[in-house]
């Protein structure tokens, strides 16, 4: 749980230690029909890995679909 929010954190604006990057946000409910039309809306994939040897072996990346980016 702990990597997940680290890396959502790294990923937003950021939460205590971590240093946000800004490059998602996140939309509520009301706020998806106002997406434009001309813009494409991708998946996330969330990948897992445990590298014992690793100071801190809990590692997290969230990837996302890169087949479907499209930067008008």
């Amino acid at each position: 749980m702990k990597a997940i929010c680290i890396e959502l954190d790294r990923m937003v604006q950021g939460y205590k230690d971590t240093k946000g990057a800004n490059t998602i946000s996140f939309l509520s409910l009301n706020e998806i029909p106002g997406i434009p039309q001309d813009r494409v809306v991708t998946y996330a994939r969330i990948v897992v890995d445990y590298p014992p040897q690793k100071a801190d072996p809990n590692r997290v990346w969230i990837t996302i679909g890169s087949n479907l980016i499209e930067y008008p």
